[in-house]
């Protein structure tokens, strides 16, 4: 080592209260550019569109159409069979004037899918985008979605905070140098890990975080039939479709529905499928 073990010790205590001052810096710069919390607090619909919360819950249309999926097999549309390894959705009848995302996502089952080979990569979920398009800005206008504001606050005190670590990882890595590149490497990853965390407001805004918290406490409170605005048969009444739209799959215990973790799962390496 080039330097003396104690001060090799005491340049890597000011590193780590460098580190936690950047973590710091990145949480109070999202904090304060959310003023969302000083909004009233949005009222909640005596009427609820779930598809639009799960899209609150994750920005994702893949969320959407599990949704979807999980209505129209809840509602006798699909069904779930398991032939030998795999697991198959298949359209048991036609389904005339459902509402949006149902009759899109029942278009896409002419004939049986294995959900073993539905991706997130899948082209079909674009005949979302316009819903989803919809539901986002709704979200924006009310402000529950993470603000720009906050993104950009965040970005600016982690580039700020990072540059200084990487200025200040250099004597580390060459302390490091004898034990290998990967030792300094692992390290300067892991801070930048942690930093992209802290300075990422997340998908809510501090109003659509109130609003979500809101909505499942009343949830628990109320009969799904007076939460659920796009009704397909007794799906008026499915607390499971609530359940589902307002925690995913943490709400949806139910044995038969596990596949619905195993579709629109992440992509596997190309030339994989």
């Amino acid at each position: 080592m080039l330097l003396p073990l104690p001060y090799f010790l005491l340049y890597f205590l000011l590193y780590v209260l460098v580190f936690l001052y950047g973590l710091v810096l990145c949480r109070r710069a999202v904090e304060n550019a959310d003023r969302t919390d000083t909004y009233a607090p949005l009222p909640l619909p005596e009427k609820l569109d779930l598809y639009e919360v799960a899209y609150l819950r994750t920005e994702d249309r893949i969320e959407v159409a599990r949704l979807a999926v999980l209505a129209l097999v809840n509602s006798g549309y699909l069904t779930v069979w398991h032939g030998g390894e795999h697991t198959i959705l298949e359209r048991r009848r036609e389904g005339q004037d459902l509402p949006q995302p149902l009759s899109t996502v029942l278009n896409w089952f002419s004939t049986p899918q294995e959900v073993e080979k539905m991706f997130n990569d899948d082209p079909r979920l674009g005949d979302l985008s316009p819903l989803c398009l919809e539901f986002e800005k709704r979200l924006k206008k009310e402000s529950l979605l993470a603000l720009e504001e906050a993104k950009s606050a965040g970005a600016t005190a982690g580039g700020v905070s990072l540059t200084l670590l990487v200025v200040l990882s250099v004597p580390i890595f060459f302390e490091l140098s004898d034990l290998g590149w990967w030792p300094g490497s692992f390290l300067l990853l892991i801070v930048v890990f942690i930093l992209a965390s802290a300075c990422d407001p997340g998908r809510l805004s501090k109003r659509g975080e109130d609003y979500l918290a809101r909505l499942k406490i009343k949830a628990r409170g109320v009969p799904a039939g007076g939460l659920f605005q796009t009704s397909v048969g007794n799906d008026a009444h499915s607390h499971l479709l609530v359940a589902f739209a307002l925690s995913g799959f943490e709400g949806v215990r139910e044995p038969g529905y596990t596949f619905l973790s195993t579709i629109w799962r992440p992509s596997p390496d190309e030339g994989a499928c």
